[in-house]
C-alpha cells in the first residue's frame, strides 16, 4: 500500500499533520505532495524535497494556477489536469488524501476513492463562506472516509457524509520522548516557576481575559510563552503587548524549531491552554497537550470540548475562577506515579497508535489494499 498525501503550503511541517503523516510510514509508503502557489513557471511544475524520515518521499507543486482561474478557464485546467495526471499516483492499493476543501478539483483529475482529513471547521474560518460550504460538502461527500480529529467535528459533518470516523490528534512520540529529555537544561532554568504555553496565539481562539488574570495572580512566576501571534495589528499592539507581553514576569520568545520543543517544554512546571470556551473551539483538539503529557507534565485547560471526557490526566476547568484553582494544583510538585500516568496516557496516543487505527480503517474499507 502507498498512502499519497496531498498537502497545501508548509502542511507537513505544520506541527499538527506531520505526526499523522510520520506514523503511517510505520505500515506503508507515504508520498506527500505539498502544493504552493507560486509564479515561477506560467505552468505547475514539481520538485523533490530532501526527507530524512524511511518510507516517506516528500514533493513540492509549484503552481501558478489560483482555484477560481481553474474553475473559470477550461484550457488551464486541462493543463492543470494533465499535470497532475502524470504524477506517480495512480498504482493499484494507492490510497489518496486530502486535507483542505479548496482541493475539491483534484480528485476529479483522478476519479479514484479517497478519505479527507477534518482538521478545522473550514467554512467558519474562510472568508467565502458559501465557496467553502460548497467545497466541504463536494470533499466530504463524496470521501470514502473522513478522518475527524474532534467529537464536534464528527457531529457538525454527520450530514455530509455517514462514513466519518473520529482520529484524535496525536504527537510524535520520537520527539516528545521523557526518558530522552528528562535531564536537558534550558537557558531559562531558574528558582521561580515557569507556566509554560506553546503553540499559535490566536485573537480569534485565545481568553484574552484569562490569560490577563493568570499572568496577575501568579506574578511570582515567570510565564513563557513559544510560537507565532495569528491576529490583527490591533490585537497585538493594543490588547497583547501592551496588556500582557510587557510584564516583567512574562516572556515571548517566538517560533521554536520543532525539535527544540520539548527541552523548553521540560522547564515548564505546569502548562496551559489558553482557548475560549465558544463555538469554535469546541472543534479544536490539540496535539499540543500530547506533547505536555508525554514530558509528564500537568497541563490545566477550559473545558472548551466533549473530548476532554477522555482524558484522566488533565486539569479540565469549568470557569476562569476554578482554571486559577487548578493551576495552583497542578504547580504543586508532582509525584512519581502522576507523571508515570501522564506519560502513559500519552503513549497510548502516540502517532503510531493513531496511524494504526488509520490503517485499519483503510484497510477495511477496501479489498485491493495491502501493507
Amino acid at each position: 500500500m502507498r498512502i499519497i498525501y496531498f498537502l497545501i503550503l508548509n502542511d507537513f511541517f505544520n506541527y499538527t499533520r506531520k505526526p499523522h503523516i510520520v506514523g503511517l510510514t510505520k505500515f506503508a509508503k507515504v508520498v506527500v505532495y505539498e502544493y504552493q502557489r507560486k509564479y515561477i513557471l506560467p505552468y505547475p511544475f514539481l520538485k523533490k524535497i530532501k526527507s530524512n524520515i524511511e518510507n516517506l518521499d516528500l514533493y513540492r507543486i509549484y503552481n501558478p494556477f489560483p482555484r477560481k482561474i481553474l474553475r473559470k478557464f477550461k484550457i488551464i485546467n486541462s493543463i492543470n489536469r494533465n499535470f497532475y495526471q502524470k504524477l506517480d499516483v495512480q498504482q493499484e492499493g494507492d490510497v489518496h488524501v486530502y486535507v483542505n476543501p479548496s482541493q475539491d478539483l483534484i480528485p476529479e483529475y483522478y476519479s479514484r476513492p479517497y478519505y479527507f482529513e477534518l482538521s478545522d471547521p473550514f467554512s467558519l474560518m474562510a472568508k467565502d463562506k458559501r465557496m467553502a460550504i460548497e467545497c466541504e460538502r463536494k470533499m466530504i461527500g463524496d470521501a470514502t472516509g473522513v478522518f475527524a480529529t474532534a467529537l464536534e467535528l464528527a457531529k457538525a459533518y454527520s450530514s455530509y457524509s455517514d462514513k466519518i470516523h473520529y482520529v484524535p490528534n496525536t504527537y510524535d512520540s520520537e520527539v516528545f520522548d521523557y526518558c530522552k529529555h528528562e535531564k536537558l537544561e534550558t537557558k531559562i532554568a531558574n528558582n521561580r516557576k515557569t507556566i509554560g504555553y506553546i503553540g499559535n496565539i490566536n485573537e480569534y481562539v485565545i481568553d484574552l481575559e484569562l490569560l490577563d488574570e493568570l499572568t496577575v495572580t501568579f506574578k511570582n512566576c515567570d510565564f513563557l510563552f513559544i510560537g507565532k501571534i495569528n491576529g490583527s495589528r490591533k490585537f497585538m499592539l493594543k490588547k497583547l503587548y501592551k496588556r500582557i507581553f510587557n510584564r516583567s514576569n512574562v516572556k515571548f520568545i517566538g517560533w521554536v524549531p520543532y525539535p527544540k520543543l520539548p527541552a523548553y517544554i521540560n522547564s515548564f512546571s505546569a502548562c496551559i491552554l489558553l482557548d475560549k470556551r465558544d463555538d469554535f473551539s469546541k472543534f479544536i483538539h490539540h496535539n499540543k497537550t500530547y506533547q505536555y503529557l508525554a514530558l509528564g507534565k500537568p497541563v490545566v485547560t477550559l473545558d472548551t470540548m466533549p473530548d476532554w471526557n477522555n482524558f484522566n490526566n488533565i486539569f479540565v476547568a469549568n470557569s476562569h475562577a476554578e482554571y486559577i484553582q487548578l493551576l495552583k494544583i497542578a504547580l504543586e510538585p508532582a509525584k512519581k506515579r502522576q507523571i508515570e500516568a501522564r506519560i502513559k496516557e500519552a503513549k497510548r496516543n502516540d502517532h503510531f497508535s493513531r496511524a494504526k487505527e488509520k490503517i485499519d480503517i483503510i484497510l477495511q474499507d477496501s479489498t485491493d489494499c495491502k501493507i
